[in-house]
């Protein structure tokens, strides 16, 4: 990120910010197949909130790409995992608990 604005270096606004997307879109996917697995579910509106996620991030590489300066094209990219928040807190916790009911029912008693 640093050697996009030290004058020695020439990389790309797109470059840096795809240096902070990957790593946001790693993170995020890791998060959302974390869920999946140890609730052993695939929800349709966690998955919609993965595909908003990933289109903020392609957002900001877009504006990037098209000359938006980096700080708006990052300050895009931060939107990302905000999304992810503010869906779990709206409607995401009601599934989270309802998956973790369905677990609870299903497992052996223990004695």
């Amino acid at each position: 990120m640093a050697y996009t604005f030290d004058e020695h270096y020439h990389v790309s606004d797109v470059t840096a910010v795809l240096s902070v997307a990957i790593p946001v879109l790693i993170f995020l996917l890791t998060v959302f197949t974390l869920y999946a697995y140890l609730l052993r579910t695939i929800d349709v509106f966690h998955v919609g909130l993965a595909l908003v996620s990933v289109a903020v991030l392609a957002a900001s590489v877009v504006m990037a790409a098209n000359g938006a300066s980096i700080s708006v094209s990052l300050l895009v990219g931060m939107l990302a995992p905000v999304v992810v928040v503010v869906g779990y807190e709206a409607l995401g916790h009601r599934h989270a608990a309802a998956h973790l009911d369905r677990l609870e029912q299903s497992a052996p008693a223990s004695h």
